[in-house]
């Protein structure tokens, strides 16, 4: 299971200015679809708003991608731990997981 959860963990970028790149790209875009309508030249402001959209959309693909493996990694971190569990208490885990499980659960179906 440690060799599934080390596949899907990624160390950070070293360096932050890899990873802000996508960030400056739209800072500027903002800027100069701000400051198009004093400039002569026409369709700058609509070139730039579709630039600026659409690196906003990678932008929020990009976290949503890194939401995504945070979420499959610590899955995975709780599929190890039960699977953990269940080999350390054999035959009683069923039994006490269950019980762990009932106060969430009746919280959650309102009859707690």
């Amino acid at each position: 299971m440690k060799s599934i959860i080390s596949t899907f963990h990624r160390d950070p970028p070293s360096s932050s200015s890899s990873r802000d790149w996508l960030g400056n790209c739209i800072l500027a875009a903002r800027v100069i679809c701000a400051s198009a309508d004093y400039v002569p030249f026409p369709y700058i402001k609509t070139v730039f708003g579709t630039a600026l959209a659409f690196l906003e959309t990678v932008e929020r693909i990009k976290q949503n991608r890194d939401d995504l493996e945070e979420l499959c990694l610590s899955t995975l971190q709780i599929v190890s731990i039960l699977k953990e569990e269940l080999s350390f208490h054999g035959d009683t885990a069923g039994i006490r997981f269950r019980g762990l499980c009932e106060e969430p659960i009746g919280t959650v179906s309102g009859d707690a």
